[in-house]
């Protein structure tokens, strides 16, 4: 029989015999992690076993599919709090069980062993493809994760505390680099605007380096304080930050500037008494 005819025949028989192939399939994971196996499992276990057959059948075509649907299945297996190994196990048992499957109805058709190679290395393709796609997921999962906790940090690293009543101070402490004067910025504003401040002191005594970083964050900072009415004001200038900022240009000519916090403070009171 041609080759293709033999195939159409196999994916056939597969199309038919998915209930037989998902239960040899939960034996075999059971075996491996004994657990319920509920309808609803079973019920995703035909589905995945339908979309398997359909890229076998179409394997010459389905190949950037396999990596989308590996990265899609990946990304459900990260919601449900699986790692990357359990996951990759779970795909070897499915892979295991219809090579398995596959080889031996392809002996009984007496098939050359040549075919039975070709349609084995043909579903190998498309394992290791979605593999790829599953590794994807987890590798993404992985970045964002690592984004998060970093962005976490990073808020934690410029806390914002309340002095006066709608006066807050920022403590500028360390270096800044891009990340952090993006965080930097995006939480001053928001946890100014949520605790309705009139006034921002953004203290520098714990800044030591002047760069372009820092004096564009600086300056962005200032200015879009400004645009949503809210008034900046400049502590811990010291001599030599001072003079690093002059000699890069930097003016802050309309903002009130005092030597610390305290002096703030007590200017405050004297106000308001």
């Amino acid at each position: 029989m041609a080759i293709n005819g033999v195939k159409d025949q196999l994916i056939e028989v597969l199309e038919r015999d998915q209930e037989s192939l998902a239960i040899l399939i939960f034996e075999e994971l059971k075996k491996e992690n004994p657990q319920e196996i509920t309808d609803a499992i079973k019920e995703r276990g035909i589905t995945v076993l339908k979309e398997l057959v359909e890229m076998i059948r179409l394997v010459d075509e389905s190949k950037s599919d396999a990596l989308a649907w590996g990265y899609r299945m990946g990304k459900f297996s990260v919601s449900q709090g699986n790692t990357l190994i359990s996951t990759f196990d779970r795909v070897n048992t499915y892979k295991r069980v219809i090579w398995t499957y596959i080889s031996d109805w392809l002996k009984d058709k007496n098939e050359e062993s040549s075919f039975l190679m070709a349609t084995l290395l043909e579903t190998d393709t498309i394992f290791n493809t979605i593999i790829s796609g599953f590794s994807k997921a987890f590798s993404d999962n992985a970045f964002n994760e690592l984004k998060e906790s970093e962005e976490k940090y990073l808020s934690i690293s410029a806390p914002i505390v309340p002095i006066l009543p709608k006066i807050g101070v920022l403590p500028l402490v360390g270096d800044l680099d891009e990340n952090r004067a993006r965080v930097l910025l995006d939480k001053t504003l928001i946890t100014c605007k949520d605790l309705r401040f009139e006034n921002l002191v953004i203290d520098l005594s714990g800044t030591y380096k002047v760069d372009e970083i820092v004096t564009e964050s600086l300056l962005k900072l200032v200015n879009s304080l400004r645009l949503i009415g809210i008034k900046p004001i400049l502590t811990g200038l010291r001599a030599d930050l001072s003079q690093q900022m002059i000699l890069k240009g930097i003016s802050f000519r309309g903002i009130e500037i005092y030597k610390d916090v305290m002096q703030v403070i007590m200017d405050f009171k004297n106000k308001n008494s």
